[in-house]
């Protein structure tokens, strides 16, 4: 799967909208339909784009731009960001759950 083009100027841009539009704290998500529209960019169901510019936005550029089932958001304490670290935690746990399911399945099929 071919990485989507998010140039640092794309992440700027968002990381401006995120800002201009108050979406500071979990309470003032921002949902990324809501995002492409007012960054006015092509608006997909999974807005690939605006996704990896987050990542991009705290790998790269150490921005706490994280998300919550409500949207986007810039955390707005270390509370926040702990919060969400959690998150990936537990979902990261699932995958490996499911990892090791497939590795059963596939054991499996061999014999």
């Amino acid at each position: 799967m071919d990485k989507p083009d998010v140039n640092k100027k794309f992440c700027k841009k968002l990381y401006k909208t995120l800002r201009r539009e108050k979406g500071i704290g979990k309470k003032n998500a921002i949902t990324t339909y809501k995002l492409a529209k007012l960054m006015d960019i092509e608006i997909t169901n999974t807005n690939e784009r605006i996704r990896f510019a987050m990542k991009r936005l705290r790998c790269e550029f150490e921005k706490p731009v994280v998300s919550c089932s409500k949207g986007m958001y810039i955390a707005r304490n270390r509370e926040e960001v702990l919060e969400y670290k959690e998150d990936l935690n537990v979902r990261m746990l699932g995958l490996e759950k499911n990892i090791r399911a497939l590795d059963k399945i596939l054991e499996a099929r061999r014999k």
